[in-house]
């Protein structure tokens, strides 16, 4: 049996799960419904067998879907170590133009050092930036548009980190900035 400690958090993943795998079955059924709008064929009389066709699509594709995200989330962890050196600079950067509105950045990104029992993360995220690079010589738009959600993915592992400033803040806003924050990197 799990303490009280464990239940919280597991209760909380099973929920954000079980709201990925619906949104990933309804984007599923639109994809569909989509590629047979552009083959010019809506099937009729579709039998049990057939439906369980597309339900059995819908799945493939939830699944397909979370192998991508979860790859360019790890890409993301891996690229951070970067934007942490970097952050600094933008920092100072924004702050030198804001000087003549008589504001400033305080707000700072937490981005974790990679230990070694992210060995896992860092290994999938080598080889996602490694496809990344080799899809340049390809497709340079795509590969492009792969690199922005990288560093998106990267931003959204920042701020998953970052703690909030005040001394004293509401948990539940916080868990629903975080499920927030997930669900903006599953459709990055």
């Amino acid at each position: 049996m799990l303490s009280d400690k464990y239940d919280q958090p597991i209760n909380s993943a099973l929920l954000i799960a079980k709201m990925c795998i619906q949104i990933n079955i309804v984007i599923g059924v639109l994809v569909t419904i989509i590629y047979c709008g552009n083959i010019d064929f809506y099937p009729s009389g579709l039998t049990i067998g057939d439906t369980l066709f597309f339900i059995a699509a819908s799945l493939a594709f939830a699944f397909a879907y979370t192998m991508i995200v979860v790859g360019i989330f790890c890409a993301g962890i891996t690229v951070s170590p970067f934007l942490r050196w970097f952050q600094p600079a933008v920092i100072n950067s924004i702050n030198f133009f804001l000087r003549f509105k008589n504001k400033k950045i305080t707000v700072k990104l937490n981005f974790p050092s990679l230990r070694f029992d992210m060995i896992g993360f860092v290994s999938i995220g080598l080889l996602v930036l490694v496809l990344t690079i080799l899809l340049y010589a390809k497709n340079f738009k795509t590969a492009y548009d792969l690199s922005l959600s990288i560093f998106a993915m990267s931003i959204i592992y920042g701020l998953w980190n970052t703690k909030p400033r005040v001394k004293e803040y509401d948990k539940e806003k916080l868990k629903k900035i975080k499920v927030g924050l997930i669900l903006m990197a599953y459709l990055i």
